[in-house]
């Protein structure tokens, strides 16, 4: 089975964190990708934090570097839509949602712009809680962007094939939502599903001490899989 591995919100805001979680993969062999947030919540922008910035471009050496949103917050919108995506899905972190087009691009413009200022290369685009208009992938395609990502599927807009695939994560706003995901990362591994399947680690996992036996658990497991980087995991 594919499977493709990645740490969330790389950002100074959680360095710690981050460098832990790198260190769980890297002692079992796993090179995550690395989705990088350039002004994480407006609180944490990566031009001020030059070190953290010289460790992410080293390890973008044999890490893959994707644009994670902007700032990875959402604006104030309203309706049922908004409500989902900033209540349900997410802690108001769906940066892209209820945005037009235009207004996702201009992010995906700002976003760029530090990376490049920074030297940090991109080998692909997430959304921030995997959410994003439709439309926006035609603008990543004229990009060149070779990967991306929802909920649901794994695709290359610059060919437009997308492939369906299962996220396996963990949420740790509530001992609710961090048990129901744990039951559903084991059962995941329990059946192994033959579809391309994402580990997706956030720096906030950590902060629910369960959790860090349940990490640990998920990449003794990965390790014995197909781990792969965007490009073979697309590949058919």
């Amino acid at each position: 089975m594919k499977l493709h591995v990645s740490i969330h919100d790389v950002s100074p805001a959680y360095e710690a964190q981050v460098f832990h979680l790198l260190d769980l993969c890297h002692a079992r062999g796993i090179k995550p990708a690395l989705l990088v947030v350039p002004n994480f919540h407006q609180r944490a922008p990566l031009a001020d934090a030059p070190t953290f910035v010289d460790a992410v471009r080293m390890l973008g050496v044999d890490h893959e570097l994707f644009l994670h949103g902007y700032t990875h917050r959402s604006a104030e919108r309203t309706g049922m839509r908004a409500f989902v995506d900033q209540r349900i899905v997410s802690a108001g972190e769906a940066e892209f949602s209820n945005l037009t087009v235009t207004e996702c691009a201009a992010l995906v413009d700002a976003g760029e712009r530090v990376m490049r200022d920074l030297s940090l290369r991109i080998d692909g685009f997430v959304p921030p809680a995997w959410t994003m208009p439709k439309g926006l992938v035609e603008v990543l395609a004229a990009r060149g962007y070779a990967y991306t990502e929802d909920h649901l599927t794994v695709q290359r807009p610059k060919t437009g094939e997308v492939w369906p695939s299962l996220v396996v994560n963990f949420a740790s706003r509530s001992q609710t939502r961090a048990i129901t995901t744990t039951v559903f990362s084991r059962l995941s591994m329990l059946l192994s599903l033959g579809v391309r399947t994402r580990v997706a680690l956030h720096p906030t996992d950590l902060r629910v001490p369960f959790l860090h036996n349940e990490i640990a658990r998920l990449l003794d497991w990965a390790r014995e899989q197909q781990i792969t980087a965007s490009e073979q995991f697309l590949a058919d």
